[in-house]
């Protein structure tokens, strides 16, 4: 059993495709790696080399040269294309804000202060408290 400091490895599926070459200069994926260096690459245990070898559009793997018919191909995902949304205007509101957050602020370098989430007529404003000089 092996000791860690701090928090312990979390593991993740990798994708893994494996199919036979048909001679194809493309293999859809079942994935969307995002770009070719996302993903190893390997015809008949040989590994690819991005951009030289191979590349990656969306969910399709195109080949530079069309792998020999009979090859097995493996594909392993080492990242996977997200979506992260963007908030389109005016759509982000303060009561979807946490407004109870604090954080810690230095003040003329000694001491510290609050930095508090205060919402007025709709507009979140972020006040300090300094207290006495």
């Amino acid at each position: 059993m092996s000791t860690y400091i701090g928090n312990h490895p979390k593991y993740a599926q990798v994708p893994l495709y494996t199919i036979t070459s048909v001679g194809s200069l493309t293999c859809p994926l079942t994935w969307t790696p995002g770009t070719a260096q996302a993903c190893l690459v390997f015809i008949g245990g040989v590994q690819q080399r991005p951009t030289t070898d191979y590349t990656v559009s969306g969910s399709t793997l195109t080949f530079i040269t069309a792998p020999p018919i009979g090859a097995t191909i493996t594909v392993v995902g080492l990242a996977m294309q997200g979506l992260i949304g963007t908030p389109t205007v005016d759509s982000v509101v303060v009561a979807s804000l946490n407004s109870a957050f604090v954080l810690p602020v230095a003040k003329g370098g000694t001491g510290a202060t609050n930095l508090n989430a205060v919402s007025t007529g709709g507009n979140l404003y972020l006040a300090a408290n300094f207290g006495a000089f």
